[in-house]
């Protein structure tokens, strides 16, 4: 039987309407308004009166203060720097995930149907460091459950194609990222990639418009400190730092051309491997790599596969290993770039 057509979620239920202080921003496939500066993201230069899928401000959930549950199943991947308590408000409406690191501790929590997030933060957090965590794991919560799902990837462009490095953490993918910007590539998307269907294929959409990477990488990879800064001053040394470079950075979609599957590095090789993904593996192999483990309500859920559907049966997923040698890794993305996005 052939999938219904992809539509995107229905409008929002937003409980404050008035946005009209807030800033806005384009997360991938999102409009944001949020009452903190998001310096990661890109301002969205959209009439006032367009429509905004999630709302981002300060305070406490809901009128009263719910009572909490630990919800393991929340937990994923964690910085090994961070104590993360993963909680469920009792009347199932609201979802809480707090980091304490070195004394310092923000709450957020992301509505069920992810369309607001609340941030609560401790006495002497640094907002930039909220705000770092709004723009990775929070944000990446929030749409999925929002239904608006994002791989969890970084999207290059080069010659009018896009190309979606995708795997978990730790895979190596800012570095090689990092390495095909310095080959000429444009950043569209760090971390995460939203795609949107269109009468032409699928496309990617800007998201946040900087690399993060550990300090060593960096140094090893000769990132210039003009462009780089811890992405937690007050423990900069258990944290990574991000890169940012406005001029290698792609504020247009691109149409999505293939997807790699960054596997870990292999000592044994001398070249990267790529092989093809069989078509029948495509889609458990997207589905496992989305943000957010928590799943959407059924109905958003439906479109999510029917999205990720689509996905698997029009652009070709690859597997790629790269050699373990980071001295090497500018020399052999010289060549790389060209069979990337071929």
């Amino acid at each position: 039987m052939p999938l219904p057509a992809w539509r995107p979620p229905g409008p929002p239920d937003l409980r404050a309407p008035d946005l009209s202080n807030m800033f806005r921003y384009r997360f991938c496939t999102a409009r944001l308004a949020s009452d903190m500066v998001l310096p990661g993201l890109v301002e969205d230069e959209s009439p006032a009166n367009a429509e905004v899928a999630i709302t981002i401000r300060r305070g406490l959930p809901g009128a009263e203060a719910p009572e909490w549950v630990a919800h393991p199943e929340g937990a994923e991947f964690t910085p090994d720097w961070a104590k993360v308590d993963h909680l469920r408000s009792t009347d199932g409406r609201w979802y809480r995930i707090r980091y304490d690191y070195r004394g310092h501790v923000a709450d957020f929590s992301i509505r069920r149907d992810g369309r607001e997030i609340t941030v609560h933060a401790g006495e002497g957090e640094a907002d930039s460091e909220v705000c770092n965590l709004i723009e990775g794991p929070i944000l990446g919560r929030a749409m999925r459950l929002a239904g608006l799902p994002c791989l969890h990837a970084t999207a290059l462009a080069a010659d009018g194609k896009a190309v979606a490095l995708m795997g978990t953490s730790g895979a190596g993918k800012s570095s090689l990222a990092w390495a095909l910007v310095q080959q000429g590539c444009r950043l569209v998307t760090d971390d995460m990639v939203g795609l949107s269907p269109g009468p032409q294929g699928l496309f990617v959409q800007p998201g946040r418009a900087r690399l993060r990477m550990w300090p060593d990488v960096a140094e090893r990879l000769g990132v210039e400190g003009a462009i780089a800064g811890p992405l937690f001053p007050t423990a900069a040394e258990m944290g990574k730092i991000g890169i940012r470079d406005p001029a290698a950075a792609q504020d247009k979609p691109v149409r999505l051309h293939a997807i790699y599957r960054v596997l870990p590095r292999d000592p044994m090789l001398t070249a990267p491997a790529i092989a093809e993904m069989p078509a029948s593996e495509r889609l458990a192999e997207l589905a496992a790599n989305l943000h957010g483990v928590i799943p959407p309500a059924r109905e958003e859920r439906q479109r999510e596969l029917t999205l990720l559907a689509r996905v698997a049966a029009s652009v070709p997923v690859y597997s790629l290993t790269l050699p373990d040698d980071l001295q090497a890794l500018p020399a052999i993305t010289a060549q790389l770039r060209h069979r990337l996005f071929a």
